[in-house]
Formats: C-alpha cells, sequence, structure tokens
C-alpha cells in the first residue's frame, strides 16, 4: 500500500488547490438552484387596449358622419385637446408629445357616401411608433361600416336624418364587442421533486469539473519521467500500481461525492431518503465512477496542470451545455442531441429524468433507467481500460529506450 500512501500525501499538498475549485463550485450550484422557482408568473386578469395621443383637425364639421368619426375616436383614443398651429403639430409629433394626427377635410363626408377618391382623410404618425396603428385601425373600421350601411341604404343619403341614421347605427355596431375572458392559471411554482431534479442535473457540472482536476492532479505526478524511473527500481508490478492508483482516487471520489450530497442536503432542507433520493444517490456515484475514470484517463495522457484545467472546463461546461445541464433538452436540436447521445453527461440528465417519471408515474417501467445506468458504466469502464491501455504502453516504450540505450554503451 506504498502507493496508495503516496497518493494521500500527493493529494495533501493539493489540498487548498481542490478546496477552492470546491467552494467555487458550491457557491455557483447552490446559487443557480436557489433562484429555481423563484420567479413565478403573474396572473393575468384583464387587458387594457393601449390609448395613443391623437390630435384630431376636423374642417367638415357639421356633417354627421365627420362629427361621428370624431366621437368615436375620442371614446377609444387619447384626445390631445389643445389648439396647435401646423409647424407646432410637427414639433409636437417629433417630442412624441402627440402620436398620430388626423385631420378631416371639408366635404370628406359627402366623398365617403358616394364612394368617391377625390376628398381623403389626411394622417400623419409619429415615426416608428406601434401605438399609431391602434388609431388606424379605429378610423379604418369605422369608415367600412359606414360605408357598409350607405350601400345597403335604399334611401338617399344626402339627406340630413338618413346621414344621422348611418351614424347611428354604425355606432350601435361597433359598440358591440366579445368579451375577453382570461382563464386564470395557478401561478407557477416547483415542486420540491422538481427542484431536487434540478439540483442533480446541475451537480453533474460540479463532479466532472472537481473529479477530472482532483485525479489528474494526484495521478500526474506517478507519469513524471524521475518518479518513473524510481518506482521501476521497485518490486511493485504495473498492474498493482495501476490498482492502487485507482483504489485510492476512488476515495477520494467516494469522499467529493458525500461532500456534494451533503451541500444538496443543506440547500434543499426537506431533503429526505424517500424513492427519488435514493435513484437519484445512486445515479450520481455512478457518474462519479465515470468522471474518476475519465480523470484517470487525462492524468495517464498528460501531466501538464495547464492542459488539465483546460480539459475540466471544457469537458465540465461543454458537456453541460450540449446535454440538458443548463438548457432543457427538449429546448435543444435534433443533431445538438445526437452528439450529446455520445457523452455521459446526456445518460446521466436521462437517468434523472426516468427517476422522476418511475417516482410520479404509476406503472412506468425501470428499463430505461437501467439502460441509463449501464450506458454510464460502460463510459467508465471504457475510460479505465484505455487508462490501462496508456500506462501499459509507456512502460513498454521506457523499457525499449532503456534497452536501446544499454546496447548502445
Amino acid at each position: 500500500m506504498r502507493v496508495f500512501k503516496a497518493m494521500l500525501k500527493v493529494t495533501g499538498k493539493h489540498i487548498v488547490e481542490l478546496t477552492v475549485y470546491f467552494f467555487v463550485f458550491m457557491v455557483m450550484m447552490v446559487y443557480m438552484t436557489s433562484i429555481l422557482g423563484s420567479v413565478e408568473d403573474d396572473q393575468l386578469s384583464s387587458f387594457t387596449p393601449n390609448k395613443p395621443n391623437v390630435y384630431i383637425v376636423n374642417d367638415d364639421k357639421g356633417d354627421p358622419v365627420s362629427d361621428g368619426l370624431e366621437e368615436y375616436l375620442s371614446e377609444n383614443v387619447q384626445i390631445v385637446d389643445i389648439k396647435l398651429e401646423k409647424d407646432a403639430i410637427a414639433d409636437a409629433l417629433f417630442y412624441q408629445k402627440i402620436e398620430y394626427v388626423l385631420r378631416i377635410p371639408t366635404g370628406f363626408g359627402d366623398a365617403l357616401l358616394n364612394d368617391s377618391r377625390e376628398v381623403l382623410l389626411e394622417k400623419t404618425a409619429s415615426p416608428n411608433m406601434t401605438s399609431a396603428i391602434n388609431a388606424d385601425m379605429l378610423v379604418d373600421r369605422y369608415l367600412r361600416t359606414v360605408r357598409l350601411y350607405a350601400d345597403v341604404e335604399l334611401k338617399e343619403t344626402s339627406d340630413q336624418s338618413v346621414r344621422e341614421a348611418l351614424v347611428n347605427q354604425t355606432r350601435i355596431n361597433l359598440e358591440k364587442s366579445t368579451p375577453l375572458s382570461f382563464s386564470e392559471r395557478e401561478k407557477k411554482t416547483e415542486s420540491s421533486d422538481d427542484r431536487m431534479c434540478f439540483g442533480y442535473g446541475y451537480l453533474s457540472y460540479a463532479i466532472m469539473s472537481i473529479l477530472i482536476l482532483a485525479v489528474t492532479s494526484v495521478t500526474s505526478v506517478f507519469i513524471q519521467s524521475e518518479v518513473r524511473s524510481r518506482m521501476r527500481c521497485s518490486p511493485i508490478k504495473t498492474g498493482n500500481l495501476q490498482l492502487q492508483l485507482f483504489l485510492g482516487n476512488l476515495c477520494l471520489a467516494v469522499l467529493f461525492w458525500l461532500l456534494l450530497n451533503a451541500v444538496i442536503a443543506l440547500v434543499f432542507q426537506d431533503f429526505n431518503l424517500d424513492s427519488l433520493r435514493l435513484l437519484l444517490l445512486l445515479n450520481s456515484f455512478v457518474f462519479s465512477l465515470v468522471s474518476l475514470s475519465l480523470g484517470f484517463l487525462i492524468g495517464n495522457l498528460t501531466a501538464s496542470r495547464n492542459a488539465h484545467n483546460a480539459i475540466a472546463n471544457v469537458m465540465g461546461l461543454g458537456l453541460s451545455f450540449i446535454s440538458g445541464v443548463f438548457v432543457p433538452q427538449e429546448l435543444l436540436g435534433a443533431t445538438v442531441l445526437r452528439i450529446a447521445s455520445f457523452t455521459p453527461t446526456y445518460w446521466y440528465i436521462g437517468a434523472i429524468e426516468e427517476s422522476f417519471r418511475i417516482t410520479s408515474e404509476t406503472g412506468y417501467a425501470i428499463g430505461k433507467l437501467i439502460a441509463c445506468l449501464a450506458i454510464q458504466l460502460c463510459f467508465a469502464l471504457s475510460f479505465l481500460a484505455l487508462s490501462l491501455v496508456v500506462s501499459m504502453q509507456r512502460r513498454r516504450r521506457t523499457l525499449a529506450s532503456d534497452n536501446f540505450e544499454l546496447n548502445e554503451a
């Protein structure tokens, strides 16, 4: 167990660095899980249409049609009741004191009823003001309705009483409206199980990043040339060496797994070991084995600390983004999900979703959850096998180099 003891000493030298990373990731995770469900949807129970500020210049006063348009608009928009000169109107539009100017020219009522295009309304709207669209719609609605009644009126529309009757019918028609009602939804609040699943989803980022940094910081020490040269002089076999290193890193992984789950229990104070929590604990432990094996492989590939930090950040953040940790899987594209399916984080998130369905839906099969866990274990075994192959290849190259130097001598 000499290698195991040496590994513990190496870990002790990096304990400050690992502690800093641990607390940084924990603060991020606590913040992300604490804000979940804090934003609630407001109930929408009423609707008030936007009333633009409209300035009307009616040069056709006395005509029932023109006066009716002015009265109809006054009930549905905010009339600016001040006298403005032509230049003052332009300034008011520029400074957005008014948003819409409507000028009704002389003879407009006659032209509308006779379907003449000789006299038209003059409309000016403030640029880039969408509220003026509402005023345009109101004007168009009134004119179309008056014109419709004029087309079906058998009497001569030039008579004053007939025009007043047309306007009255128009106003009655326009006052009819479909009642607008809203179904009141309950405020959207996240249940305890939803928040727990979200917390364990975000935990994958912390587990992978911390374990890669922790395991590589230890494993990379034993692949340095000076250390390898000393270890070749010892009676410890390569397989035994790798086994002791893996067991030591396994103890480290279990320690971080316990600490991370303790933080989860503190964040969610209603944490109790029901079936959902037990499944989430099992899933996070399996993912810890995957992250341990991945860190073991990376540590055997390179001894560069800069490379370890870069790989930990890329693997932790990159896999989290494409696998559904930060963005739900249902919002990701099919191509992204297809790529993510070749990563262990994707199956870790899938196992969380399956755990939630098993405990919340009656009669839901457990087969998909077992498949997700089995695929994660396959990733762990694959990474471990690759790390052993890399270690054996390095030892063979070292022995070949030593034999070459002896032959040369």
